[in-house]
């Protein structure tokens, strides 16, 4: 679901268009590369990091999401067998 900011921006004929960020779920459990992502993104994209699989369950058990990128080497719940709950549940992620 995408975020709408409480700005607007008006076009040359006077609308108000809202401003919105696609949000990506990213999940890894490697801290320097989640800063890494979270640097190169969070200025387009509303960034939200998970460290395990159990915990973006739980997010987008809440929260729909645009993006999912995963770690396939995962604690707990693997890559895979989470990207395939994720088109389960959410399937209009990417």
């Amino acid at each position: 679901m995408p975020v709408f900011s409480a700005s607007s921006q008006s076009t040359r004929f006077g609308e108000h268009v809202a401003r919105f960020k696609c949000s990506i779920v990213f999940v890894d459990d490697d801290p320097s590369l989640v800063r890494l992502a979270q640097g190169l993104l969070s200025q387009d994209y509303d960034f939200r990091p998970c460290a395990t699989a159990e915990e973006a369950q739980l997010l987008l058990a809440r929260q729909e999401a645009d993006i999912v990128i995963s770690d396939q080497q995962l604690p707990g719940l693997q890559g895979i067998p989470f990207l395939e709950w994720v088109q389960q549940h959410r399937p209009r992620a990417v």
